[in-house]
């Protein structure tokens, strides 16, 4: 189970790492692939068309 603790409009994280608004996509990458084992399934979208919130990539 992950207990994560969440900052809204900066981030999501533990002790041991934290996923931070804007960070770059292969740190992302390379946080979940450090938690193999604890985080059993990882989805990512990308959207190529422009969105109400800018945003293009989501790691869910």
């Amino acid at each position: 189970m992950l207990d994560l603790e969440i900052v809204p409009e900066r981030s999501l994280g533990c002790d041991a790492w934290e996923f931070v608004l804007g960070m770059h996509f292969s740190q992302a990458v390379s946080i979940i692939q450090s938690q193999v084992g604890t985080i059993r399934g990882v989805q990512v979208l990308y959207s190529d068309q422009r969105t109400d919130t800018g945003i293009e990539i989501w790691i869910v």
